[in-house]
């Protein structure tokens, strides 16, 4: 065996959503390379602890405090990885500690601080942040998501911090046949689709999109939506709720263009997800935007409120596909697959985490 290692972090492993991605996407690796993994969670939580932390609105606070307990049990001779706000909890100094940062929630407050009460403005601030996340960083090794999340934590905590991107499978996020995927999935062969894959939060700029529906008839627009959500879609539009990774491809393949206009996006599976396949993406900056679109700036639009500026884009997209493809086949998945495919991240993870043999 390589060694042990124990993943801190909220959510159970198969639960929906980017950090549990992660998580288990260290599970397959580290099992991979011969390490005995084991994952700690919520489930953990005493059921009478878990509601005395609702009822106070402390989850966050319980959450840590059962998972620490347990990691401080198991982790004598292991890596502790831990995520996000979880990991607070004190570990001995000699252990080998590995904090991964997806993003900040003072970030998030910031970008979203018009849709939220001052009390939620407040708590991501002050207490995710500023506490959870800031204690949970301290005196470990820290590895960010991206640049952005990287200069977030340096400036909002003061803890140094190295960038290590997320991992994407660039052998199944590949170039697809669009005509074959517009058949598949039932679209118009011959119209011009526009696609927006994300949920309808703020965070993720969805009056924009709702903006662009409207004004837009000239596109047929596809939707794939991720969570609940009280949506009802405009009649004509099709929509796929919390679809597969293989539909994922597909609407991605069928698509002339993918739409994201996120107010705070530390990474954007979305943007990696899209250009891999080699779609057009017209998005905000932030994240593997700010990375992976500067070939392509013209489509990189200053907020994701600028609905006007987003239509410009979508005018230059429909004018200029082919040659827009082409800066993507030839600039962009290559230095996606220099930074993000699997063996490639993974060597650079180990040895930023301290780890590589």
């Amino acid at each position: 065996m390589s060694g042990s290692v124990v993943i801190l972090t909220s959510q159970p492993p198969e639960a929906a959503g980017g950090v549990e991605s992660f998580v288990r996407l260290l599970i397959r690796g580290f099992a991979d390379r011969g390490y005995d993994v084991e994952t700690l969670n919520r489930n953990l939580v005493p059921r009478w602890m878990e509601g005395a932390g609702r009822a106070l609105k402390l989850q966050a606070v319980v959450e840590g405090l059962s998972i620490g307990r347990a990691a401080r049990a198991r982790s004598a001779n292991a890596t502790v990885i831990s995520n996000s706000t979880i990991g607070w909890y004190p570990l001995p100094a000699a252990i080998r500690r590995v904090h991964m940062f997806h993003g900040t929630y003072r970030g998030m407050a910031e970008a979203i601080k018009p849709f939220i009460s001052r009390k939620g403005y407040t708590k991501l601030k002050y207490y995710d942040s500023m506490t959870l996340e800031r204690v949970s960083g301290r005196g470990k090794t820290c590895l960010c998501n991206s640049d952005q999340t990287r200069e977030e934590v340096e400036s909002f905590f003061g803890i140094p911090c190295s960038t290590v991107w997320l991992p994407l499978d660039t052998g199944f996020w590949k170039p697809q046949d669009k005509q074959e995927c517009r058949r598949l999935l039932r679209l118009d062969p011959g119209a011009f689709i526009g696609l927006y894959a994300g949920s309808d939060h703020p965070q993720k700029g969805f009056s924009t999109v709702m903006a662009l529906l409207s004004a837009r008839r000239d596109v047929n627009w596809v939707m794939a939506l991720r969570g609940s959500s009280s949506f009802r879609p405009p009649e004509g539009i099709r929509v796929w709720n919390d679809a597969s990774p293989e539909v994922m491809r597909s609407l991605y393949g069928a698509a002339d263009f993918v739409i994201a206009p996120s107010r705070y996006e530390p990474f954007g599976y979305i943007v990696a997800e899209a250009l891999a396949v080699g779609v057009p993406v017209i998005t905000t900056p932030g994240g593997a935007s700010t990375e992976f679109m500067s070939p392509m700036a013209s489509l990189t639009v200053d907020n994701g409120d600028n609905v006007a500026g987003f239509s410009r884009a979508i005018d230059e997209v429909h004018e200029s596909s082919a040659a827009l493809q082409k800066v993507i086949a030839e600039q962009v998945r290559p230095k996606l697959e220099s930074l993000l495919s699997p063996p490639n991240w993974w060597n650079g993870f180990l040895i930023k985490a301290g780890m590589a043999e």
